[in-house]
C-alpha cells in the first residue's frame, strides 16, 4: 500500500517557488513523525527530499524514485506499506499511475504562498473518498482519504 502524506498551504502548494516546503506547524510535525514511525515499512521519496531528509529518516528503509528506477511499484506496494514523502514531481508520477492507495493531506490553514509548487491532488480527487477529518489545532486541518476502489 502506498500512501501519500503532504502537507500544504491554504492554497494547496507545498513548497514556495524556492523550493521551500519546511512550513508545516509543529503539530503537524509531530503527527507525522508518528504516522511515518508505526504506520509504514519504509518511504519513497524523489532525490531532492530524500536528499533533504535522509538522515532524518535513516531508522527505515528509504526508496528514491527516478523516472529511470527500476522498481516495480505496483510489486512493492503489495508487499510493504510504504508512505510517498514527495516531492512534486514524484507525487504527480505515482498519482497519475494510480499507484496512491490512500492520502494524509495536511493544511495549514493560516498561510499562503500565491504561488510555488502544488500538489496536484485535485486533479485526481475523485478517485479517493474522504474517510476521517482532524483538527491538530485551528489553524491545521488533517484530511484523510483512501482510494475508492472498482466494484467486482
Amino acid at each position: 500500500m502506498i500512501t501519500l502524506i503532504a502537507a500544504t498551504t491554504k492554497d494547496g502548494f507545498i513548497a514556495d517557488n524556492h523550493g521551500n516546503g519546511n512550513f508545516s506547524s509543529a503539530e503537524d510535525k509531530e503527527h507525522l513523525r508518528a504516522i511515518l514511525r508505526h504506520s509504514c515499512d519504509g518511504f519513497i521519496c524523489g532525490t531532492k527530499t530524500a536528499n533533504e531528509f535522509g538522515a532524518i529518516l535513516n531508522y527505515k528503509p528509504m526508496h528514491v524514485f527516478t523516472r529511470k528506477t527500476p522498481i516495480d511499484w505496483v510489486n512493492m506496494s503489495e508487499e510493504f506499506d510504504l508512505a510517498l514523502l514527495g516531492g512534486a514531481q514524484t507525487y504527480a508520477w505515482f498519482l497519475a499511475n494510480g499507484l496512491v492507495d490512500n492520502a494524509i493531506i495536511t493544511t495549514e490553514q493560516n498561510i499562503k504562498f500565491g504561488a510555488g509548487l502544488g500538489l496536484g491532488f485535485d486533479k485526481y480527487s475523485k478517485q479517493f473518498k474522504l474517510k476521517d477529518k482532524i483538527e491538530l489545532s485551528p489553524n491545521t486541518i488533517v484530511r484523510y482519504y483512501e482510494k475508492i476502489r472498482a466494484r467486482v
